[in-house]
């Protein structure tokens, strides 16, 4: 019987998937020289570790290197996150990856600036393109990640602050907006009585001393008939 895989498109996996794309990048042409009706193929890699073009040999720049290193950083960080990374690990990889697009952008800049004290022409080619659109993707799913986890940390606190009754948070006026039984207008979650029609929202239950919502009948922890 075949066993089926089934890759789940979580914003992880994408920042995964976006990091191997940056190392991948790294030794992709992305950038064109024309010089002396020469046309040469520029990467980062060749930058980095040096080329030789028209029997010139050109040095590289060993800072190059980050361009490479910062995006494995980032994977390595990311699977052993596993599931999901929580929010210090989004805000390194955040870091890491503003680092690596300063990093690409002075490489482009350097390589324009060199061909033009030379007398050539440089462009971006379609990978440099590609790259800096994944930059832009990879930027927005990690604020999506900070947002979400604090989105997290906020359902954890209105949690313990009900004593870890999730039905309670909705009780309290805790996640959404509570409304009047009778009347339908909005009533916070502290309220024992709707300021519109004066309906009772909360009373107390006389045997265990649990609240409850003032149209309750019974108790939902003792289950004490409440008529008042």
């Amino acid at each position: 019987m075949d066993e089926k895989i089934e890759l789940k498109l979580t914003k992880s996996n994408i920042l995964r998937f976006l990091n191997a794309c940056f190392i991948l990048l790294f030794f992709m042409p992305t950038m064109l020289v024309s010089c002396s009706g020469e046309t040469v193929k520029i990467s980062a890699s060749k930058i980095t570790f040096g080329f030789e073009v028209l029997g010139q040999k050109i040095d590289g720049h060993i800072a190059g290197i980050l361009m490479l290193i910062l995006p494995i950083a980032c994977l390595v960080l990311l699977c052993l996150a596993q599931t999901r990374a929580n929010k210090k690990t989004i805000i390194v990889i955040k870091v890491l990856n503003f680092i690596n697009f300063i990093a690409w952008v002075s490489y482009f800049n350097g390589v324009d600036k060199e061909a033009k004290e030379n007398y050539c022409e440089s462009e971006m080619t379609g990978w440099m393109i590609l790259l800096m659109l994944f930059m832009v993707i990879h930027c927005v799913i990690t604020f999506m990640c900070l947002f979400q986890s604090n989105a997290s940390l906020q359902q954890q606190i209105e949690l313990a602050a009900t004593g870890g009754n999730p039905a309670q948070m909705q009780y309290n006026g805790f996640g959404s907006k509570s409304k009047c039984p009778t009347c339908g207008a909005d009533v916070k979650g502290g309220d024992m009585f709707c300021l519109k029609c004066g309906t009772k929202l909360k009373k107390t239950c006389p045997t265990c001393g649990a609240e409850m919502d003032g149209d309750s009948r019974f108790c939902s922890k003792c289950g004490t008939e409440v008529t008042e």
